[in-house]
């Protein structure tokens, strides 16, 4: 496109447009590139320091990161630490367990029977399964 157009000469604005998002999308791929051979450098430099400890700084980085977002969210932003909402939206509930494929399986495992009552109690604020 730059080699038929003069070189960004005789863009029209779709072409202008087109040219800019594909920037933008060089410029996060680069970022990612980069970030990448910084991360190999970083652990080597790690793994010749700390040997197999070294796993514990990105591990203690992400780990502080954590901690410090669930901070901001439940004490600057006064949320839930587990809001309902997202109990919503990430568990899916089966009311109908199906009892004979878990004795089955237990059976071929060479387990013992499970003492499974038949009985799941389902409300719209609580879940019970009675096992």
């Amino acid at each position: 496109m730059l080699v038929r157009r003069r070189c960004g000469k005789d863009f029209s604005n779709a072409e202008k447009d087109a040219a800019a998002d594909d920037l933008s999308k060089l410029s996060v791929l680069g970022s990612i590139a980069a970030g990448f051979l910084i991360g190999i450098v970083a652990g080597v430099a790690l793994h010749n320091a700390m040997e197999h400890y070294a796993f514990l700084v990105p591990a203690a980085v992400l780990g502080s990161f954590g901690l410090a977002y669930s901070f901001y969210r439940v004490i600057v932003l006064r949320q839930r630490f587990i809001s309902q909402e997202a109990m919503r939206r990430s568990v899916e509930f089966d009311s109908e367990i199906d009892l004979e494929a878990v004795e089955e399986e237990t059976r071929r495992q060479g387990g013992d029977e499970p003492q499974v009552e038949n009985k799941v109690e389902t409300s719209p604020r609580t879940i019970q399964i009675a096992l």
